[in-house]
């Protein structure tokens, strides 16, 4: 693209002063603050007009809307693409590019070409070009049609974008570090292959059926599974024991309806050992959002109260209100967050004596707990309005069932720690719950999702998050936050719980 050009943009609410707004946060958590607000587009000359901004010619339909959703934006700058001097002896791209300019910082840069519609695009030539030179000293690119990964000789001084080319991306400069790339680790030393009759690769509505294959597999043999994970096309089934592995990988399947499986261990999991123990995990830095609102709303900040003992409370976050089949009306929050004895059961707020409520029901082994508002307390569905995507005010618009969402779909939670958070929808899971019935002959297996949150997201999705909503773009609410390891397979991923359970239980958003 010779006579490209490139833009930073800056988008820009539609009216600041409009009464309407969603309300904002007293104090916006460090890590939504530190942020880059703008986005860099990368187009031909001329296709982008002066303001208002319209769409360039051959972007997607939903270019404005997905971008720009307070409706306008502003142009900062404009680069003739040329003027960011490239150099490269060979046009065929033989060897990694080099550039002797960097481009300003954004949240997101966006090309001509969207890897998340047509991943078929990386492998275009002139597309691969424009990726090895938007970062000085790429050395190579690796895509596994979800997420792309740069390696590059000295990483660029931070914030990084999140998305490039309408996916997420990943920096290092460690040429072993091949990121959240799919984790494909073991493969089956057999030759069982379950269903094969059945094709239900990339079926993500059929999603359930593939589980319970799985699982109707496993429950004829001695093997222990804790966790199975649809990617589209393949399944990853964690393995309980890693003892004889030999043994092991040689009994097991090596597809299931024509899905080629591969395998992880528990040990690899970095899973919080009792979540009903843990404690806040404070952020390496920055402030959070301790703030009293006189309503309620997704992403407020909860105490369990003080152990009367160490003088020690739980914190976490507000989710949703819901309301069952009688019309009685529930906040959601982390079970673990209000675990009873020896605190009182009661909903606090951190800085304020007013109780708001007491946790009254926990839907079987989810984790997620409803809370019985105290008499006054007001909550509305409508989130905090954010600072890197404005927007006019909206109300979360109910539930959505984890087989109606799609892998790569853009996510979004709203906590007192992490503040606004954009993530990228990820993979279809299901969870073992370990009983603490040992007469109970079953296993119990809850509906999960695990979302990619963004590079370096692990150090600021801390325990505090849990009970956060997670919702769409259609503002549709797809689970509660759970967990997001430290460390490990799922660096900067993050595990929820699938609305589905509330939804088997008949609860609806209000």
């Amino acid at each position: 693209m010779s006579s490209g050009e490139v833009i930073l943009i800056s988008p820009r609410r539609r009216s600041p002063e409009d009464p309407s707004r969603n309300k904002k946060r007293k104090i916006t958590p460090s890590p939504e603050s530190s942020l880059s607000k703008n986005l860099l587009l990368v187009s031909t000359i001329g296709s982008v007009q002066p303001q208002p901004l319209f769409a360039p010619p051959g972007f997607s339909p939903s270019f404005a809307t997905d971008l720009f959703p307070g409706g306008e934006a502003i142009i900062e700058l404009r680069l003739p693409l040329g003027s960011l001097q490239y150099t490269h002896p060979d046009p065929d791209l033989h060897v990694p590019l080099t550039r002797q300019t960097t481009l300003p910082s954004s949240r997101q840069i966006i090309l001509p070409f969207d890897l998340r519609q047509a991943p078929s695009n990386f492998h275009k030539v002139e597309n691969s070009k424009i990726l090895f030179n938007l970062f000085p000293g790429t050395q190579a690119i690796d895509f596994d049609d979800r997420i792309l990964v740069f390696r590059i000789d000295e990483l660029p001084a931070k914030p990084w974008p999140m998305k490039i080319a309408g996916v997420p991306c990943y920096l290092t400069a460690d040429p072993n570090d091949s990121g959240p790339i799919v984790p494909i680790r073991r493969r089956s030393r057999s030759r069982i292959a379950v269903s094969d009759s059945l094709d239900l690769r990339d079926n993500e509505a059929a999603v359930g059926l593939l589980f319970d294959l799985v699982r109707d597999f496993f429950a004829t043999t001695n093997i222990s599974v804790t966790e199975i994970q649809s990617w589209g096309h393949i399944v990853i089934i964690v393995l309980e024991n890693e003892a004889d592995e030999d043994e092991i990988l040689g009994a097991v399947p090596k597809s299931v309806a024509q899905c080629n499986c591969f395998y992880l261990f528990e040990s690899e999991m970095a899973r919080p050992v009792k979540p009903s123990a843990l404690r806040l995990k404070q952020a390496s830095w920055g402030q959070p959002d301790d703030s009293w609102y006189d309503t309620m709303r997704p992403g407020v900040m909860l105490s369990s109260g003080r152990d009367p003992e160490e003088g020690s409370e739980i914190l976490s976050s507000s989710g949703v209100l819901v309301k069952d089949r009688l019309g009685y009306k529930y906040m959601t929050v982390a079970a673990h967050g209000f675990p009873g004895l020896p605190f009182d059961g009661k909903v606090h707020h951190p800085h304020s004596d007013r109780i708001l409520g007491e946790a009254i029901i926990e839907p079987t082994h989810t984790g997620v707990a409803l809370v019985k508002l105290s008499e006054g307390v007001e909550f509305t569905n409508e989130p905090f309005e954010n600072t890197l995507m404005p927007a006019p005010a909206f109300k979360l618009a109910g539930f959505v069932r984890a087989a109606e969402t799609r892998i790569g779909d853009d996510v979004f939670v709203d906590s007192p720690f992490s503040g606004f958070v954009e993530g990228t929808r990820g993979v279809h899971s299901l969870l073992r719950v370990p009983s603490d019935d040992l007469l109970e002959p079953e296993q119990t297996w809850i509906r999960c999702q695990w979302d990619y949150m963004g590079q370096n997201s692990n150090q600021v999705m801390v325990d505090g998050v849990c009970g956060s909503a997670i919702w769409d773009r259609n503002h549709k609410v797809l689970g509660f936050f759970r967990y997001a390891p430290s460390s490990g397979t799922f660096l900067d991923w993050c595990m929820s719980i699938a609305a589905d359970h509330l939804l088997d239980k008949q609860y609806t958003m209000v």
